[in-house]
């Protein structure tokens, strides 16, 4: 193996590579997962109780917009403190 001028194998930048597809795909599964069951849960509901469809997609897109809102922020700010903690 050769070593790179920081430092580093080819084989452990293969790893990390490889441990950043693994979380992307586990980031984008997790994402599917929620906002599907998201709308399951609320097709139903308005399914059974015949509510009016303009607030099901009202409240089908606040779901979405918060979800994204509440993962944006707290991946950044994760992602903040682990640069913050590298240097």
């Amino acid at each position: 193996m050769t070593r790179t001028e920081t430092g580093e194998t080819n084989g452990t930048r293969a790893w990390g590579r490889l441990r950043a597809v693994f979380s992307l795909w586990r980031r984008v599964i997790t994402d599917l997962v929620v906002v599907g069951l998201w709308v399951v849960v609320l097709t139903l509901v308005f399914l059974s109780t015949g509510g009016p469809r303009w607030l099901y997609y009202v409240l089908l897109l606040v779901g979405v917009v918060s979800y994204t809102q509440l993962t944006t922020s707290a991946s950044s700010a994760s992602s903040s403190s682990s640069s913050s903690t590298s240097k």
